[in-house]
């Protein structure tokens, strides 16, 4: 009996490589089969109503998976964008206590020349000006007092004139009562 086996293996694997009638019954084969990307065999007949519900079950299953998976990666890509900033944020901190110290390659500008010029001025001017006088019209020469008192100084061939021209391009402050008053205020919103 296992001599009939043999002979019947060894007689179906010759078939298999014998000529046209195989590629010929291989390429209609070919032509039945759905496509891989498909994914499921086309049915002919009505599927089950076991099959249904099964089929149901895994495409829930599928689209819980997918939502929670973009959950997931939204958060992870939220968490990754945070960290960049806090190591970029670290980084300066790294890099100015590095300068205070001495011990970085280059010094700050601030550090060759302390007095405020540009937009530094602007910033520091509508600083004080908001602790000072937030709603109230300041005369620009009171204003540069008050910034002098603070102990920082303005650079410029003549420092009033340059705090002058540079608080007057501030975005958020506003010239009132006139354009030869001299009085300055925050912008209202």
């Amino acid at each position: 009996m296992r001599a009939g086996l043999s002979n019947k293996r060894r007689q179906t694997r010759g078939a298999a490589h014998e000529g046209p009638t195989h590629a010929a019954t291989l390429s209609a084969a070919a032509r039945n089969v759905a496509p891989m990307s498909a994914g499921l065999p086309p049915l002919e007949a009505p599927a089950s109503t076991e099959l249904e519900q099964e089929l149901a079950r895994q495409a829930d299953l599928l689209v819980t998976r997918l939502t929670e998976g973009r959950e997931r990666l939204t958060a992870i890509t939220e968490l990754a964008a945070a960290l960049e900033a806090q190591l970029e944020s670290d980084e300066q901190t790294l890099q100015q206590l590095d300068s205070l110290l001495g011990r970085s390659p280059q010094l700050p500008i601030e550090s060759l020349d302390p007095r405020l010029r540009g937009a530094r001025l602007r910033e520091v001017a509508v600083a004080i000006l908001v602790d000072r006088s937030s709603t109230t019209p300041v005369h620009y020469r009171e204003w540069y007092e008050w910034l002098r008192e603070a102990g920082y100084a303005v650079g410029g061939k003549d420092p009033l004139a340059s705090f002058l021209a540079q608080v007057s391009r501030a975005p958020n402050v506003e010239r009132v009562g006139g354009p030869r008053s001299g009085r300055y205020q925050l912008r209202t919103p």
